[in-house]
């Protein structure tokens, strides 16, 4: 009867093993799901979207059709910076001549203004008239995302601009969609990221901005 008790209590020992180890394994596989997921989460809350702004200090938009863009990168802003003659590291950017200014615009461009405004009242005004503007030359906020408009320019040679400059500001760049007349990218730059689509429409090239 003892030999038998012995014997009984080693079976019954085997046949907890399978059971330990699948329920080690269920462990295990629960632990590496909530890692995935909690480093998921993180991953996502640590990552921002890229600002745009423009600087167009030296542009003063009154009976022009061309202007110079070249861009700078500062703490998850990307500058496009608007101005009037060439320069290495630029790309021409062409648009329909807006007209001479009247007085009272110019000085709301050049946030100078009448006497007797306040500070506060000419940033105001210029911002809107700037905004107005830089619609006018086609750099403005499009469907909840930033877009710039080349005129007479091949896609091509927007392409090999923006990327080669993507690259020189530190960005790592990722292709996504890729057709003939549409080019889809993702950028990062640290935390910050954003989806860039070129798009051929006739002779120019439209670059939208938008969340990754």
């Amino acid at each position: 009867m003892h030999y038998r008790n012995r014997v009984g209590r080693e079976a019954d020992r085997l046949q907890l093993k399978p059971h330990r180890k699948e329920t080690k394994m269920k462990k295990l596989i629960l632990s590496l799901t909530l890692a995935l997921v909690f480093g998921s989460a993180l991953a996502a809350v640590s990552q921002k979207n890229l600002s745009i702004a423009v600087d167009d200090s030296k542009f003063n938009y009154s009976e022009l059709e061309n202007g110079y863009v070249w861009l700078s990168y500062d703490a998850g802003v990307l500058w496009f910076h608007l101005e009037e003659t060439p320069a290495p590291g630029t790309i021409r950017h062409s648009f329909e001549e807006i007209g001479e200014f009247t007085d009272d615009q110019l000085d709301a461009i050049s946030a100078e203004g009448p006497s007797g405004s306040s500070f506060i009242e000419l940033r105001a005004t210029a911002a809107e008239v700037r905004e107005r503007f830089q619609k006018r030359v086609n750099m403005y906020e499009h469907m909840n995302g930033w877009q710039i408009v080349h005129q007479d320019v091949a896609l091509h040679s927007a392409l090999d601009y923006y990327l080669s400059q993507f690259e020189e500001l530190g960005f790592t760049v990722t292709g996504g969609l890729q057709m003939a007349n549409v080019k889809a990218y993702t950028i990062a730059n640290g935390s910050h990221r954003s989806r860039v689509v070129f798009t051929r429409t006739g002779d120019d090239v439209k670059v939208f901005f938008s969340n990754a």
